[in-house]
This record gives C-alpha cells, structure tokens and sequence, in this order.
C-alpha cells in the first residue's frame, strides 16, 4: 500500500504543478493521513493539512437537501417530495439524540441517508440500524465499479473472495474484537464517550484469521477501505464511534451465549462485576 500512495503522490504533484496558480484541494478521510514522517505524504508547503469539523444541525440539513436533490431526481420525484423527504429526514436525525451524536460524520450520514432513500425511514429500533450501518459499510467497498482497459464497466472482484473470506466471517471478527476491547473498559467511570484503543496485536489475535498475511490484508481492508477501524497512529486501532464498539460487542455476546442455559446468569455476572470495579473505589 505504501508503493501505491508514492505513485498516488507523484501523480498529484505532476497535475497540481501543471495547473500553474490554480488551487488544488486533495480530501481523504482523516485517520488514513495520519501517519508521522510516511514518505508519501505530500509536501506540507504546498498542501497543508487541514482537518475538517464534524457537521453542525444546519450543516446536516444543507447535506441532506443535496442529498436528496441528487437521489430524488434520480428516482423521478417532484421538487415537493424531495423536500419532504430531505425534511423529514432532518427531522427525524435531530430529534433522536443517537441519530445526532452519528450525524456529525458525514459517512455515517451518508449512510442514514441511504437507508431513508431506500426504505422511506430510518429503523425505530437502535440494533437494526446498526446492524444495516455495519452491512453497508461492509458492502459498499466489496461492490466496486471500475472501468477495464477498453473503457466499459464492469464490478471488480472484491478483496474477500481473494482472501477466501465471506462477509459474514469479517463481521464476526470484528465483533469479537469489539467484546475484546470493550471488554477493556470494564470498570471505567465516565466512559459514554470513550471508545476503546487496542493494539494491532490484540487486533490479530482476536480476529483469529488464519495466516499473518491474510489478517493483514483483512486489517488494510477494514481499515482503509470500509472504515470500521480507524488507525490511531502507530501500531494502534479503535471503532469510529463507541455505538459501533457497543453494538458488535452485544453481537459477539448474543453469540457466544447460549439463550436456553446461561444468558441470564453470564450477564448478570458481567453487570455486577463491571458495578463492582466502578463503584468499590469511591466507597472502599
């Protein structure tokens, strides 16, 4: 992958410098530029780095009627059905305080708007936007359109197969790496907001994938190009937002405990453990 960004660099400085005085702006997502020293980075005096805020409320609202200026027109509809389905959508997002804590990033929004588009409305129920959320990041990298060397579209064949993989084998990975994790801030007062940071290693580990050089290429591809890992710099990962860690943790659990002997008792045990590490130190 570093090969690939040098030649990526190299070809943006070539256009950039064949443009004289133009402005040229080059946008990624943040996490996948933060790397001290990378040879390929571009040179900061002509690109300095600038990192964007999350959405505000009216912010969302501008995204959303753009959103449906471009997907309403597709789908045929009349300027009063996509404005009230950019508004509606709006609506429903600011209202819902876990709607509007993912709002703020504009993939996550991207993907709220992707379900409404398609379904009319947003899940009531919590899990199964997540469990849509997860599936669509999952996907939409996987079914790529390229085009061949004769100028056609064709889909590309996508980095699981390669691997040998089927998508319900990385979403089951990464819920076990979600329990591992989350498991870390057993105990932890104030951590509604904290989202867990793991090493590659423990990452490798709980991913249980067969051969170091397929895990990697598993990792590059969460990682880079779905976006369910975010590189924290170094040999250290996290989720993108602490709901994602949450909901796949509660995946990997519904799982691994059987409903008909131990449900009740292995959460119960889990609950009263984690009260006990946050409440013992302020009361000895």
């Amino acid at each position: 992958m570093g090969h690939q960004r040098t030649v990526v660099k190299v070809a943006v400085e070539g256009f950039a410098d064949s443009l004289g005085r133009s402005t040229v702006v080059v946008t990624c997502r943040s996490y996948a530029y933060r790397v001290a020293n990378a040879t390929w980075l571009l040179p900061q005096n002509a690109f300095p780095v600038v990192t964007l805020s999350g959405f505000d409320d009216d912010q969302i609202g501008v995204f959303l009627k753009a959103w449906y200026g471009v997907e309403g027109r597709r789908k045929g509809w009349d300027k009063q059905r996509i404005a009230e389905a950019s508004a509606g959508l709006s609506r429903t997002v600011l209202d819902r305080p876990h709607l509007r804590s993912l709002a703020g990033s504009p993939l996550l929004l991207t993907l709220m708007a992707q379900m409404h588009s398609r379904d009319g409305q947003l899940p009531d129920d919590r899990a199964d936007l997540y469990d849509r959320a997860v599936k669509l990041i999952l996907a939409q990298w996987e079914r790529r359109i390229e085009r061949d060397l004769q100028g056609g579209l064709r889909e590309s064949r996508g980095i699981l197969p390669q691997l040998g993989l089927k998508m319900e084998d990385v979403r089951r990975a990464l819920a076990r790496v979600a329990f591992v994790v989350h498991e870390h801030n057993e105990g932890v007062a104030n951590r509604e907001d904290i989202i867990a940071e793991f090493a590659r290693k423990e990452l490798l580990d709980a991913l249980e994938i067969e051969g170091l050089e397929k895990a990697n290429e598993l990792i590059e591809y969460v990682t880079y190009r779905a976006g369910l890992l975010v590189h924290q710099g170094g040999r250290t990962y996290a989720f993108p937002h602490r709901t994602f860690q949450e909901y796949l943790a509660a995946e990997h659990l519904c799982r691994s405990i059987d409903f008909q002997e131990d449900y009740p008792e292995q959460l119960s045990k889990r609950v009263w453990r984690d009260l006990e590490l946050t409440v013992r130190p302020f009361f000895g």
